[in-house]
């Protein structure tokens, strides 16, 4: 790995936990901000996808926390975690055939979380 994509990893860690800090203090705005830029800067980086779309969905952005997952799941289809809330946004969204197929993947791709049992089942 050269220097420039170390400098480039670093800034993007550094940016995730920056959000991150801010996410947890409550303060939205200025997280959304760090991971807007984080996504600009790693357009292919799942998790800042995924941890993007959460935080979206901690604000009842809904639409944009669908988008999130959605990316995150085009870079990793595997992921367990983005199905499972994607279907809990979809519920939100009164989407429920839609939500119960995403459950149903989220399941799939990991059968022994009991979150995604509990969901799917309500």
């Amino acid at each position: 790995m050269g220097a420039a994509q170390r400098n480039a990893c670093a800034g993007e860690h550094a940016g995730r936990l920056d959000a991150a800090v801010k996410q947890r203090a409550g303060d939205h705005s200025s997280a959304l901000r760090y991971f807007n830029e984080a996504t600009r800067s790693a357009p292919n980086a799942a998790p800042i996808h995924f941890n993007r779309a959460n935080l979206l969905f901690e604000m009842k952005r809904y639409a944009d926390a669908l988008d999130g997952y959605d990316r995150t799941l085009q870079l990793r289809a595997g992921h367990g975690d983005a199905y499972f809330n994607r279907g809990r946004v979809l519920q939100e969204l009164d989407r429920l055939l839609e939500a119960l197929a995403a459950y149903d993947r989220a399941a799939a791709l990991e059968p022994t979380n009991p979150a995604v049992q509990h969901n799917r089942a309500v």
